[in-house]
């Protein structure tokens, strides 16, 4: 489904300029701004009068943008009705979806002469050719000033990462001051900056010595590098052809070593994927490795040696890329699932995360713009899983030490592992010393049985025993693990409770009147009397009777379960004048034991 608001980015203040067949737009200014997709051409110009800043009496607006008609060819096309406007929206989201095109904006008075002037400049010098801005859609970040949401809660700044332009920031390109830096590094995730009340700092820009990016059009290139006000840096490379990041080459250069080829391997992958390009490897052995770009004649290369037990160094790396982008598939082949694990295993940290195959999915083609499948998010998923929280097999092995440690440290506690003949796990009992203790000296004698379907690798049921406080708050008695809701299954954990409690005078055991559990009574507690919860005994009354939400019959069945004196109890009941209705909860008493003045005590 689509969304129903899109980002542009309005460039202004600058000029066209043509070279070699290739029209760039040099210099001006930039503001991103969330408009809606079915916005019309009025409202677009709208919009850009207020960010120039423009009396739509004085002047008038033009709006271009640049559109590659072939390697070496670019057309420059207008923006004059909501047609034009519709067909730059679906080029710029759906077309064009790894990049953001522009929208130029240029002011001329009624009387035609042009405006110029601007608050802020963004420029990068050249000898031959000026450079453009060519932004990836991925990298760059609008302000909060100046989006709308459109009142469908989505959050332009959350989809889009790692390059942030605040509102009312100037970029300044300074190449006279000198650098150190001969190496190029990872771009760092820019969070968009939390409303403080300081003033915006200006981002300063300074020429560097970088490994070239992807091969352009145009041979000219131009290496400039932000500096936030947080001191975090982001490299850029300029060229004739536009503006890219390259934080996709960051761990790669001549005498750096990794652990062992796996992390080599892992590292080279994850370049590719940021860079949009392919590798081949041409040899891997247990002493050499070597890679090289698909596409030939291009001179991306890489060879590693080992130089250590398991480690290998890079001895020799080419990082000129001459290969074209339009050639290279969506669905990128180093996009395996070992990869996409090492990038994803932080979200299983918290136990409570819920981190699906589909979220794996939007994640990826968010940040590296590659399409995988369903089963990759899986089998990444999984991955990520083991290597966070360690296999369910690793788990189901640490269960006796685990019982072991409980019973250590909580004196009282009953733990019981029961396995088959082959020595396979079957069930699981636990009862803390302390509930046990507590449950004996201070509850009243009700306990509430159920079990719930478990949704990890092995799949099961989990037991469930629990009691009532003084506060009406849920007592933890004891906990089981078991395959199934079976006879067995329930008959042994029900065994295992009756080992932890005791016998019970006067107990009372409520459930949803399971059949396997009702036969675990008989032979486990013959002397306690079982009720149905208040809860299933309310549904099945609906279900059996086709009672509505508002039926009179409800409500003095509600009162009459939440009475906690005998007169009361029959007062209310009394009121149920459907002869089948009283019946059935006449019966639902007499089954477990008792007629309908102990159902205070039986129906919760």
């Amino acid at each position: 489904m689509q969304m129903d608001t899109v980002g542009i980015l309005v460039c202004y203040n600058g000029n066209w300029v043509k070279k070699d067949n290739i029209e760039s737009y040099e210099g001006g200014e930039a503001k991103g701004i969330i408009v809606s997709r079915n916005v019309t051409f009025s409202e677009l110009v709208e919009r850009i009068y207020k960010i120039m800043d423009a009396e739509p009496t004085k002047y008038s607006v033009t709006l271009k943008y640049s559109v590659p008609v072939s390697a070496s060819v670019s057309k420059q096309i207008r923006v004059e009705d909501n047609d034009d406007v519709q067909y730059f929206l679906k080029y710029n989201t759906d077309v064009m979806a790894s990049k953001v095109t522009p929208l130029v904006a240029s002011l001329k008075n009624i009387e035609g002469h042009g405006i110029e002037g601007c608050n802020g400049i963004v420029s990068v010098e050249s000898s031959n050719a000026p450079a453009t801005f060519v932004v990836e859609r991925r990298n760059v970040a609008i302000s909060h000033n100046e989006t709308e949401n459109g009142g469908n809660g989505f959050n332009w700044s959350d989809w889009v990462e790692e390059v942030h332009f605040e509102s009312g920031e100037n970029i300044v390109a300074d190449f006279n001051q000198p650098s150190n830096e001969e190496e190029p590094y990872s771009a760092p995730i820019l969070h968009p900056h939390e409303d403080s009340g300081a003033e915006p700092s200006t981002v300063q820009c300074r020429q560097v010595q970088s490994e070239p990016p992807r091969q352009s059009s145009s041979s000219e290139m131009h290496t400039i590098r932000v500096d936030s006000k947080h001191g975090e840096s982001v490299e850029y490379i300029g060229y004739g052809g536009g503006l890219s990041c390259i934080n996709w080459e960051a761990n790669l250069k001549v005498g750096r070593v990794y652990p062992n080829k796996i992390a080599l391997l892992k590292t080279i992958s994850l370049a590719a994927i940021r860079g949009h390009f392919r590798f081949r490897t041409v040899q891997s052995g247990k002493r050499r490795f070597c890679v090289r770009c698909w596409q030939v004649p291009c001179p991306w290369k890489l060879r590693a040696y080992k130089v250590g037990l398991h480690e290998f160094k890079v001895v020799k790396y080419d990082p000129l890329h001459e290969c074209d982008l339009r050639f290279v598939s969506s669905h990128h082949p180093q996009a395996t699932a070992e990869l996409v694990s090492d990038c994803v295993k932080w979200r299983f940290q918290d136990a409570r995360s819920i981190y699906t195959a589909a979220d794996i999915k939007t994640d990826v083609k968010k940040k590296f713009g590659v399409s995988i499948s369903y089963s990759t998010a899986w089998r990444s998923r999984e991955l990520a899983f083991k290597t966070m929280r360690g296999s369910a097999e690793e788990s189901y092995s640490l269960l006796p030490s685990y019982c072991y440690e409980l019973e250590r440290t909580n004196p009282g506690t009953l733990t019981y592992i029961e396995t088959d003949a082959a020595d396979h796990f079957l069930y699981f009992f636990m009862s803390i010393g302390a509930c046990i203790r507590g449950f004996k000296s201070s509850m009243r004698p009700v306990i509430a049985v159920d079990a719930t379907h478990l949704k990890c690798k092995y799949k099961g049921v989990l037991f469930v025993a629990t009691a009532f406080d003084g506060n009406r708050n849920i007592y933890p008695v004891a906990f089981g693990i078991g395959d199934l809701e079976t006879d067995a299954a329930w008959e042994w954990f029900l065994r295992k409770l009756h080992c932890a409690i005791g016998d019970c005078s006067n107990l009372v055991v409520i459930s949803d009147r399971n059949v396997s559990i009702q036969h675990g009574l008989r032979r486990v507690f013959p002397g306690a009397s079982h009720g149905i919860c208040f809860y299933h005994l309310k549904g099945n009354m609906k279900a059996s009777f086709h009672l509505k939400q508002r039926d009179p019959i409800l409500g003095y069945f509600i009162r009459a379960a939440k009475s906690y004196r005998l007169a009361e109890f029959n007062r209310h009941f009394s009121m149920i004048n459907n002869e089948r209705v009283r019946n059935y909860l006449l019966r639902a008493g007499f089954r477990s034991g008792h007629g309908p003045t102990v159902m205070d005590d039986a129906i919760m």
